[in-house]
């Protein structure tokens, strides 16, 4: 009896469970190739050029810091702490940002050079936010393009772009939505592991810049606890959930800790240099209100036809301070 070859054949069962597994391959796998096409040429120049209009601004600071913080690290001595910079000073505060990036920073610098170190990780920041609000999304949406569009249009936005040009703990947008993840996925299932994951999401936002501690971590946990509040009360009221969060708090403190710590404690002298920098920086560091409606100059498409707009700011910085 003849049997016609089928027009087309189904993948096996095991394919098609690796799929449904691990989507997030695919997912990290093509926010890769995008990155290494959306930032051309940085992958062959990763030793030689950094990210940016600008080679002479805060990323030469960051190439800088990574071999420091590494020496410090190394040697037992605060990172937050310098005589380097102001070599007649025993010790100079220096507040280091970007601790995520510092410490993935030291094992690679046994292999690389700091500028290599430092563009690899900024590369690696598009990957992972990619990846990351891809998670997040998928946490709602069961549509996986358009968990995916999610995470491409959060890691190649110009926000991502601008602060790539010279903001190394600022560029690191990863762990945000990574936080927000996990905090919704432990109020969804509380347990003991996804306790201790909110935990270690919450201190990768003061690990990536303190300012995402302000500006992201206190309002968005803010609007979670009220939000459960009103659709869901009775999730406060189990002593389960109540000590799985004391956990995942605690988790954070550790970890977190020690960073925040020098922030908290800051010498005498720094204080009232602060203080006359504040006042004196007022106008020179305030903000154009058309660069909050106009695309970024390091935006990738529309840069160039913005940066005569911005050349006429009333501002002795970059547009990126701006």
């Amino acid at each position: 009896m003849h049997v016609p070859f089928p027009a087309s054949r189904p993948p096996p069962p095991n394919t098609r469970g690796w799929l449904a597994r691990g989507h997030w391959v695919v997912a990290l796998l093509a926010y890769t190739l995008l990155s290494l096409v959306i930032t051309y040429p940085l992958i062959f120049h990763l030793g030689n050029a950094t990210v940016g209009p600008s080679a002479d601004g805060d990323n030469l600071w960051f190439v800088w810091l990574l071999w420091a913080y590494r020496n410090a690290v190394l040697s037992g001595h605060d990172p937050n702490r310098t005589h380097l910079i102001f070599a007649l000073l025993p010790s100079v505060q220096v507040f280091a940002d970007a601790h995520f990036n510092m410490l993935v920073g030291i094992p690679l610098q046994l292999i690389t050079d700091p500028l290599t170190v430092y563009n690899l990780l900024v590369f690696a920041s598009f990957v992972l936010s990619g990846l990351t609000m891809y998670l997040l999304a998928q946490e709602f949406v069961t549509d996986r393009f358009a968990c995916f569009a999610a995470g491409f249009l959060y890691t190649f936005s110009t926000y991502h772009f601008a602060r790539a040009a010279g903001h190394f703990g600022l560029l690191t947008l990863q762990w945000l939505p990574f936080c927000a993840w996990r905090l919704f996925a432990f109020y969804r299932r509380p347990s003991r592991t996804n306790a201790v994951l909110a935990g270690i999401s919450i201190a990768l936002v003061p690990f990536s810049d303190l300012y995402y501690l302000a500006y992201f971590l206190v309002p968005f946990g803010l609007l979670l606890i009220v939000g459960v509040l009103v659709v869901d009360r009775g999730w406060f009221v189990q002593a389960r959930n109540l000590r799985l969060s004391a956990l995942a708090l605690i988790v954070a403190a550790v970890i977190a800790g020690p960073v925040l710590g020098d922030f908290l404690f800051v010498d005498p002298d720094v204080q009232a240099v602060i203080q006359t920098e504040s006042q004196l920086g007022k106008e020179s560091l305030s903000s154009d209100l058309a660069a909050f409606v106009l695309p970024s100059s390091a935006n990738p498409l529309l840069g160039t036809r913005t940066q005569p707009l911005y050349q006429q700011f009333k501002t002795p910085f970059q547009p990126i301070e701006t």
